[in-house]
């Protein structure tokens, strides 16, 4: 009499124990079925299960190649927010600068009109000019 040892393994497919039969047992045909189709449930398992740690891998690797990407994108745009401030920094200095050197030549104008009128209110009054008659030609000068 012969016997057929029979393995049962556990989910990794270690031996948890062994289980001898008489080979003459009328079950051991559909044992050795079901073990058959266990093996193959068990490496169809495993294939599903290397893809889709394939494709875990792969989709990790892109979000972190999306977040390095969106953190560069995110340096470059604080780069840029930083130019832009000192730009608007600096056109606002320019603006500052310009309406003081506008202001300034404006005052220098006004001054050199007062001295022009003055010296020529000195020349009028050398000249024998009365005051009301040098105050007149002076209105006139300014208003044409």
């Amino acid at each position: 009499m012969a016997t057929v040892k029979t393995v049962v393994r556990d989910k990794d497919g270690l031996i948890v124990r062994t289980i001898e039969t008489d080979e003459r047992d009328p079950l051991l045909p559909r044992i050795k079925e079901l073990e058959s189709a266990r093996d193959q449930a068990v490496e169809q398992y495993m294939l599903l299960d290397t893809e889709r740690q394939k494709e875990i891998t792969a989709l990790k690797t892109k979000i972190t190649s999306l977040q390095e990407s969106n953190a560069k994108s995110e340096r470059m745009v604080a780069g840029l927010l930083v130019e832009l401030r000192k730009s608007a920094e600096a056109l606002e200095n320019l603006r500052e600068a310009q309406r003081r050197r506008f202001t300034e030549a404006a005052a220098f104008q006004a001054k050199a009109r007062e001295r022009q009128v003055r010296i020529k209110r000195r020349k009028l009054v050398a000249s024998g000019f009365d005051e009301l008659a040098v105050e007149h030609a002076l209105r006139y000068e300014a208003n044409s």
